[in-house]
């Protein structure tokens, strides 16, 4: 871009709006028809498919892409955890008119030395330091928007230096398995050879196989199997078809094979799935899951929660695992869901009922979903996150005008221990400080989901707000009586202002639509009394 003469009177810049980093932890389409703004995404971590209009990209580690309005977007994530950062740029073109200089917004342009899709670089060190650097100085909201941009500047000039086309093969390669999947896509009834498969794509059957599992993260034979119980979950849905019928429809050698296979990757028969819609559901779980069926329109028949407290001996957490799974029984229920901490109980809940066990994950999204996919909800669940995206944006626009430049604290009193919950890796941390853009006190811990103190020896609780859980056990409650009496509470900012409120279960209520809207409820109501 070596622009003299004339030109030097015209400036092409990208000004930064925002930055995001998401991160998903299992398998996740997202779909953008038409791409409203201009944006730049960087891969962290995991691998997947990026669909730009009709370009296919496969993601990995250390790519950089650039999309402009109007493009069609579709983002699969494939296995383990994505994670990438987004940012999103207005391009701005600054001009000089007698004497004056002039600025006006500007859609992408063709003396901007990117091309949508992917931009190769020669190498990402500083990069990715560059990139890291930017959104950490976003996120501490320390940083002015004259500075942002600064260091935005800067990244882009690197980006710019650093770019080369010199990516061929990889690309050669990636369509060259999309041309075998597309094989299987068309051909998942019949039987497919892997022989097949190679030849189409390019290459022999040892190096196919390594090289296709390279850009999807799995074999083609798991590809293939997945994709035949995607298409038959579709078949299920339709009641005129016997479980025989889908199997043979689907491209399933056997019954018995396909009713094992789905249940594997499902985590119900085939059986169960047909009639997943109106089924007795209960829950085993250490966070509210049966506020996640509610906000789908399902109500569990029991909920149990197996978790041993530091106050139960052996004796005493036998006889309440004992009583509980009585109690499971006696609700009858058609299908159990349970959390990752549950998975030592899968045994005992199997006999009970069907049991289905959801992916960890610390993304209430991701939650939700697989409870909406297990429950043939998925509209409702698409619908719930429709409907938060906007109740948060709604709420962040009047707790900004009602808390200003206030700082928050969330705290809780838990085993004879004081914490102070952080910015990050939890949904309450996430929906506090990132969607509703509340300032945390510098006694916050910054990038953590919490830290623990004695109550004798803890940190200076400089915040204008707090919040404090409710106290799970009577000696916790205690405790806090007794701190309050003592004067490093007093002395607390929020204290003195008579700014402290006790609020439910914050940590549990965030993990589902109906628990976050409370929350939402809870800190425009304290706003409006304060």
């Amino acid at each position: 871009m070596n622009n003299h003469g004339s030109d030097a009177k015209r400036i092409p810049l990208l000004m930064l709006l925002t930055v995001h980093k998401r991160q998903h932890i299992r398998s996740t389409t997202i779909h953008i028809p038409s791409l409203k703004t201009n944006l730049f995404f960087y891969v962290i971590q995991g691998k997947g498919e990026l669909q730009i209009d009709h370009a296919l990209y496969s993601l990995k580690p250390r790519q950089l892409y650039w999309g402009v309005p109007g493009m069609n977007i579709r983002l699969t994530s494939l296995t383990g955890v994505l994670e990438y950062y987004l940012f999103l740029v207005d391009p701005v073109e600054l001009s000089r008119e007698g004497g004056l200089w002039r600025v006006c917004s500007h859609s992408y342009s063709a003396y901007l030395p990117l091309v949508p899709g992917r931009i190769g670089l020669k190498s990402w060190a500083q990069i990715e330091e560059r990139i890291d650097r930017l959104f950490k100085s976003y996120k501490a909201k320390d940083a002015t928007l004259f500075d942002l941009n600064g260091q935005f500047q800067q990244l882009l000039y690197l980006i710019a230096q650093d770019m080369t086309e010199d990516y061929g093969e990889e690309e050669n390669t990636y369509q060259g398995i999309e041309k075998s999947t597309e094989y299987m896509h068309n051909h998942f009834r019949d039987k497919i050879k892997l022989e097949t498969l190679a030849e189409i794509a390019g290459f022999t059957l040892t190096s196919y196989s390594r090289e296709f599992k390279k850009v999807k993260g799995i074999t083609p034979i798991e590809y293939l199997n997945a994709y035949r119980i995607a298409q038959a979950k579709q078949l299920l849905l339709n009641r005129s078809f016997s479980v025989r019928d889908v199997s043979s429809s689907s491209g399933f050698v056997s019954e018995f094979y396909f009713s094992r296979m789905f249940k594997r990757e499902v985590g119900i028969s085939p059986t169960v799935y047909m009639k997943r819609k109106n089924i007795r559901v209960a829950i085993a779980a250490g966070i509210p899951l049966q506020d996640n069926l509610h906000s789908l329109g399902v109500e569990s028949v029991f909920s149990a929660k197996f978790r041993k407290s530091k106050t139960m001996n052996a004796e005493q957490y036998n006889a309440l695992l004992v009583q509980q799974l009585e109690q499971m029984r006696q609700a009858e229920p058609e299908l159990i869901i349970v959390d990752s901490y549950h998975t030592p109980y899968l045994e005992k809940l199997q006999q009970i009922a069907p049991t289905v066990k959801l992916d960890f994950s610390l993304d209430w999204r991701s939650l939700h979903k697989q409870i909406g996919e297990i429950l043939g909800r998925e509209r409702e669940a698409e619908h719930n996150f429709k409907l938060m995206a906007q109740q948060e944006n709604k709420a962040r626009a009047l707790l900004a005008h009602r808390y200003e430049n206030d700082t928050i604290a969330v705290v809780g009193f838990l085993h004879k221990l004081l914490r102070i919950y952080g910015t990050s890796s939890h949904p309450l941390n996430d929906l506090i400080y990132n969607s509703l853009g509340l300032k945390p006190a510098h006694c916050v811990p910054w990038n953590q989901m919490r830290v623990e103190f004695s109550t004798e020896e803890y940190p200076y609780l400089d915040c204008d707000h707090m919040f404090i859980l409710k106290f799970l056990y009577p000696g916790d409650e205690l405790m806090f009586k007794n701190i309050q009496l003592t004067p490093e509470w007093q002395s607390n900012k929020a204290v003195k202002n008579n700014r402290t409120l006790l609020v439910p279960n914050w940590v549990g209520m965030s993990w589902s639509p109906f628990g976050r809207e409370q929350i939402i409820e809870g800190l425009l109501s304290s706003s409006s009394e304060g």
